[in-house]
């Protein structure tokens, strides 16, 4: 199942459609987890995603996609357009968020 899933839109974390998928071993792919350069200027906004960034030593992005990234069944596909912007989107692949910050 492919849908889009960011922050700002989780429709289907809230009518079940991901834990389906989880309890069916049924991939999640999620497109537009950063929610482009609109969601990347709404991250630099909000405390929790600043302080946790901080803390973790890395962008916001890292922070969004590597909480994504270490979930069972989700797989995000964040766009990039400049091979900086996949190297970044890389660097979430060895960052994983502590249980108690998620």
């Amino acid at each position: 199942i492919q849908n889009r899933f960011n922050l700002w839109y989780k429709k289907d974390l809230h009518n079940g459609l991901i834990n389906y998928c989880y309890r069916h071993k049924i991939s999640y792919i999620a497109f537009s987890p950063i929610c482009g350069r609109i969601g990347k200027n709404l991250l630099r906004k909000e405390p929790i995603i600043q302080h946790l960034s901080t803390l973790y030593d890395i962008t916001p992005q890292q922070l969004i996609l590597s909480h994504l990234i270490h979930q069972q069944n989700i797989v995000p596909i964040p766009g990039a357009s400049t091979a900086q912007q996949v190297s970044i989107n890389m660097g979430a692949i060895n960052t994983k968020i502590s249980e108690a910050h998620v």
